[in-house]
């Protein structure tokens, strides 16, 4: 068996290295060159232009300055907005042509508040670009851009009106840049007006106003579609989880309704849209967000109020697919993943909000207001208001079901030593420690069954003995009888070893999740080398990149939590029972590939088990001589327990058996 086993091992790791070094590392190979040379081509096109531009400019102050009346004058053109965003093979011309000349283009308004830097544009009033202030990205050389201008005409903040001829997230809008706030606003026509406010904030959201004008003798029924985040950076992250669109709606009883599209769903379709009503009457729901969401940071759009939420009908998520090489390229750079060939197209999703069904009074006016949200999802933020009340919490993932509840309480408890300590190293090793105290009594009950069941080995395998080559069903149900009487004589209970791992597997579920998803572990310091918890460790540079994990760095932690391991496996109590101990001889084989899997874990949560390793080798040292000197002695006798279930069980089986034997007899 163990050959065998060996050798399926050694096939699959065959299989592996053979397609990573027939298929992969080609391809990656071929990537990389395709990337350098359209980097290359795209410096040569840049000179050229730079080169052409400024030829140009010489041959024209050269010639006299000529003015064709018939030649068009490129700068009105371009500040001419009844052109901006309509197809100019058309000849009609929008009824706003003359109510909005003038208007001033700049697609470059930056804003600066206490936690980013906003770059705003007239063209569709539209937010293309936001950076931290203070966060940086993962290789710290620059700080971090969550919002890219991914796709012109698609930009955040957006927004369109149903059956309007003009294309209101296409069209330039008139602004007006104050202290606190910046004013786009546009004439529509028919005595219409729309204004778009942004104010700033000292938080991570800012206060988006919609305001429709009618100064019209008739009421206006306006329709919109309003664009949360149109596109979120994907930060290369270990362990890192794909894009997800989420929405989280309120319904009548005040319950908060989770619901999320993975990025791979989007690949999966094509022209990809969903849908989620508010629906009617009793059953209607409230849009508390929607938005992206990525492991450490979020990207949303809240209605705020009850006028607003009143009149949002739809939150919708739609796909969106980049293929400019340029932006492509900008956004791997940004997030710091590997290089990919710039023509694939890359998937990315856009949140929006639907409303209609409201009015706007003749000579009135009607205003809806929104917040738009980006930042990161720690603990600190989501329970602050007023992201509480929009229960932003429900960003955090802690699992599901049962393992929730738990991973909220290590969540709290290691936030609780970081604050007391200052160190979310330390704070870690001190939850472990803490764990591993609480399960301490179910670890030594399971060790001290297994000892127990070693001294028992012996008097099993006679009763073993004595009913070998019995088959009928009388004689295995007396083999069982004797086995159990033994286990009750002694007070030995055979799943006892078994119990431990039960109760652990939820708190490893949880740990696994605080460690793996908690925000504030990004970027923080334990110690010399080990200065990002969220990251695999990084000690230093290999002269290779490693086929299977794409990185070239040398990891020491996984190393150490191998070597723990195989000293945890070597130490613990070899099983009596042939399918623990089958199971035993697998976990052996499964070493190396436990620390080959776990090479790009975070740092943090491979503390977590080196530590736990380390206070089990203790632990079972400690009860290993605890044992040593212990004989079987017969237990005092108690009423109850699992032996005793058991044992009365197989009794009433027994008799109940026995009945049917006699009853069959009678019959005859």
């Amino acid at each position: 068996m163990n050959k065998r086993m060996l050798l399926t091992f050694v096939l699959c790791a065959g299989v592996m290295i053979g397609f990573e070094l027939i298929i992969f590392s080609p391809q990656r190979a071929a990537q990389q060159k395709k990337l350098k040379a359209q980097k290359q081509a795209k410096a040569e096109k840049e000179a050229q232009a730079a080169a052409d531009a400024k030829k140009a400019k010489l041959e024209a102050a050269k010639k006299p300055d000529e003015k064709d009346p018939k030649k068009k004058d490129p700068d009105k053109t371009e500040k001419d907005p009844a052109k901006v965003g309509n197809d100019p093979k058309k000849d009609e011309k929008p009824v706003v042509e003359d109510v909005n000349k003038g208007i001033k283009i700049n697609e470059a308004i930056e804003v600066t508040t206490a936690k980013f830097n906003a770059v705003f544009s007239t063209e569709g009033a539209s937010l293309r670009r936001l950076t931290f202030n203070d966060i940086d990205q993962n290789d710290r050389q620059a700080k971090l851009t969550i919002l890219h201008d991914y796709q012109k005409y698609v930009n955040g903040l957006a927004m369109t009106l149903t059956g309007d001829k003009i294309k209101l997230d296409q069209v330039h809008w008139n602004y007006e840049k104050s202290d606190g706030q910046l004013t786009f606003w546009r004439d529509l026509g028919n005595k219409h007006r729309l204004e778009k406010i942004i104010e700033y904030t000292d938080n991570f959201h800012f206060n988006v106003k919609l305001r429709f004008i009618n100064d019209g003798k008739e009421v206006w029924n306006p329709e919109y579609s309003l664009n949360g985040p149109a596109g979120m950076l994907e930060e290369y992250t270990a362990r890192a989880e794909e894009l997800q669109g989420v929405v989280v709606k309120k319904d009548p009883q005040g319950a908060l309704l989770f619901d999320n599209v993975g990025v791979s769903d989007v690949r999966e379709a094509q022209n990809f849209k969903r849908d989620f009503p508010t629906g009617t009457g009793d059953l209607k729901t409230q849009i508390m967000y929607i938005g992206l969401n990525t492991k450490y940071f979020a990207s949303l759009l809240m209605p705020v109020g009850e006028a607003t939420n009143e009149k949002v009908n739809v939150a919708r998520l739609k796909s969106m697919v980049i293929e400019d090489p340029a932006v492509i390229e900008s956004m791997v750079e940004a997030s710091g993943k590997l290089p990919r060939p710039s023509e694939d197209p890359v998937n990315q999703m856009i949140a929006q909000i639907l409303s209609y069904g409201f009015e706007v009074p003749a000579s009135g006016q009607v205003e809806h207001t929104y917040m738009f949200f980006c930042g990161p999802k720690s603990t600190e933020l989501v329970y602050t208001k007023p992201y509480e009340d929009h229960g932003l919490y429900k960003l955090r993932d802690y699992g599901f079901g049962f393992f929730a509840t738990p991973a909220r309480v290590l969540a709290s408890l290691l936030g609780f030593f970081h604050n007391l300590i200052g160190n979310y190293g330390i704070a870690i090793l001190i939850l472990t420690l803490l764990v591993k105290a609480l399960l301490h009594p179910l670890t030594r009950k399971s060790q001290t069954s297994m000892h127990m069941m070693q001294k028992l080995a012996p008097e099993i395998q006679k009763i073993k003995d004595k009913y070998e080559g019995k088959t009928s069903q009388e004689a295995k149900q007396k083999m069982t009888m004797e086995t159990m009487g033994l286990y009750s004589k002694y007070g030995v209970n055979p799943v006892a070893g078994c119990l431990p791992i039960f109760i652990q597997m939820p708190l490893f579920f949880a740990l696994y999740n605080v460690l793996n998803y908690t925000y504030e572990l990004r970027h923080a310091k334990f110690f010399s080398w080990i200065d990002d918890l969220s990251q695999a460790d990084y000690l230093f540079e290999l002269p290779f990149t490693s086929p299977f994990h794409g990185t070239n760095v040398f990891s020491v932690l996984p190393i150490v939590m191998l070597f723990l391991y195989i000293a945890n496996q070597r130490m613990t109590p070899k099983s009596t029972d042939p399918k623990q101990a089958e199971t035993q001889k697998i976990m052996k084989f499964m070493l190396p590939m436990f620390a080959f899997l776990f090479y790009t874990v975070p740092s943090g949560l491979l503390l977590y088990f080196i530590t736990s390793m380390s206070v089990g080798i203790g632990e079972q040292f400690y009860i290993k001589r605890m044992l040593k000197n212990m004989e079987l002695k017969p237990a005092s006798k108690k009423k109850g327990g699992a032996l005793a279930a058991m044992k009365e069980a197989v009794n009433k089986q027994n008799n109940a058996n026995k009945k049917k034997k006699k009853g069959k007899k009678g019959k005859k």
